[in-house]
């Protein structure tokens, strides 16, 4: 029996292969050449997306100041404050896929806390915008002037 026909048993060393090729092991492992899973934007929960929050006075063209302040505070407890200050913008979706998915639907989320705690005549300061930022500045815009102005006929 030749070497090659010899039984292999994990005693027997492997000197009588001759390799074809050579691979070798790295002995410390790349950190990043390994896949990280990016930790991007979650969900609002869905017991809080499936909910309105309502405030209890719809915005009017007087109410603003107490309003904005409500519906401030209502929007952090839920984790959505983020959207209507524009602090949170929406990932890239070719970067975080499941983040920019996340955005868009926690920035609905948003945009119908809004749109189901104002008044019909509100709707028109905030039917062509695409973002709760977008809905929020709009608001502002119309109702800071107004309610500075109002600070200062009260005063």
């Amino acid at each position: 029996m030749d070497n090659l026909e010899a039984p292999l048993t994990p005693l027997t060393p492997l000197t009588h292969l001759t390799p074809t090729h050579s691979v070798r092991a790295p002995e410390t492992l790349d950190e990043r050449a390994l896949p990280h899973p990016v930790v991007g934007i979650e969900q609002v929960k869905a017991s809080e997306s499936g909910s309105v929050i309502r405030l209890g006075n719809d915005l009017n063209e007087s109410n603003w100041i107490v309003w904005q302040l409500k519906m401030k505070t209502a929007l952090e407890s839920c984790g959505a404050l983020e959207y209507v200050t524009g602090a949170l913008h929406c990932p890239d979706p070719y970067d975080d896929p499941r983040g920019s998915k996340n955005w868009g639907l926690n920035d609905a989320f948003t945009r119908m806390q809004i749109q189901c705690n104002i008044t019909e005549p509100q709707m028109v300061h905030v039917s062509q915008c695409t973002t709760a930022h977008e809905m929020w500045k709009s608001l502002e815009g119309v109702h800071d002037n107004k309610g500075h102005q109002a600070l200062v006929v009260y005063l």
